[in-house]
């Protein structure tokens, strides 16, 4: 289990690597120092053969062959090509950790690749298969539903790879919902919050205001206890009616304002009695 657990933490750092850091990547073969015309041609015999592999079904030959493309040659004109069919062929086996690897790597070796908006596309669609409970495969048939715990990390490079990407903000949208479900509100407050500051036209920005006011009055405990999450509770109802007055949610925002008014209204009538109560 040891041992399991350590294979998967190298294989996420890989995804958080730098280009510089992923060349020493541990399991890497000795890469060619040819020239890129000549690691083409060399290349190009063995991407014609995963290529065939794949076109017959054969996927764990072609991952092979594919594997020999990308890290023998490096700079030939196969190597992204071979690692985002690598990536997709893993996506197809549902080892989602393995295909992002393999986006991840393609990305940071050739941030150039003119297929960077489909990339991004794939991983997200990843990201939400973890987040909807499709938890990762590892070998034969071992589920690992335990490893849903990386699908906020895999969204959060998301917003890394492509901060100004439409993906962007319904990857927050989602780190924001995960950590509610996990119970870590201040890591879902500031998802919601870096989505309405750093991307103010996305569609995404009035269910976000609408998302922290409920996050926040969920936090309320009552009018005997401190106010701060009521108050603010109050002014993202608030500035959500008054941003979008047409939303379809306009009614429960209403009813979270006047809910939590009350219980600040009741909080200040609190004071007021204990202020003010003779004094023995």
């Amino acid at each position: 289990m040891h041992n399991l657990l350590y294979l998967l933490i190298v294989l996420f750092t890989l995804t958080l690597a730098t280009p510089a850091e992923a060349q020493f990547w541990p399991f890497r073969t000795r890469a060619s120092t040819a020239p890129a015309d000549e690691q083409t041609m060399l290349a190009q015999p063995i991407f014609e053969q995963a290529n065939f592999a794949r076109s017959n079904g054969n996927l764990r030959s072609a991952l092979r062959q594919y594997r020999r493309v990308y890290e023998r040659y490096p700079i030939s004109a196969f190597a992204p090509l071979a690692l985002l069919y690598t990536g997709e062929i893993q996506m197809e086996r549902r080892r989602w950790d393995k295909s992002v690897q393999a986006f991840q790597t393609l990305l940071f070796r050739h941030p150039d690749f003119p297929r960077f908006n489909e990339i991004l596309d794939r991983q997200f669609e990843m990201a939400v298969a973890l987040a909807e409970g499709d938890g990762m495969r590892f070998r034969r048939h071992y589920s690992l539903p335990c490893l849903q715990s990386f699908r906020g990390p895999f969204l959060r490079i998301i917003v890394r790879n492509a901060p100004f990407s439409d993906i962007a903000p319904f990857a927050l949208l989602n780190v924001a919902r995960i950590h509610q479900q996990r119970g870590n509100i201040e890591e879902a407050i500031d998802a919601l919050d870096r989505l309405i500051n750093n991307y103010p036209n996305s569609i995404l920005v009035e269910q976000a205001y609408l998302e922290l006011a409920k996050t926040f009055a969920n936090l309320v405990t009552g009018p005997r206890y401190d106010q701060g999450s009521t108050r603010e509770a109050i002014s993202y109802f608030q500035d959500f009616l008054i941003l979008f007055p047409d939303h379809e949610q306009v009614e429960l925002a209403e009813q979270g304002l006047q809910n939590n008014l009350d219980v600040l209204a009741g909080s200040k009538l609190l004071i007021g009695e204990f202020l003010f109560s003779p004094q023995e």
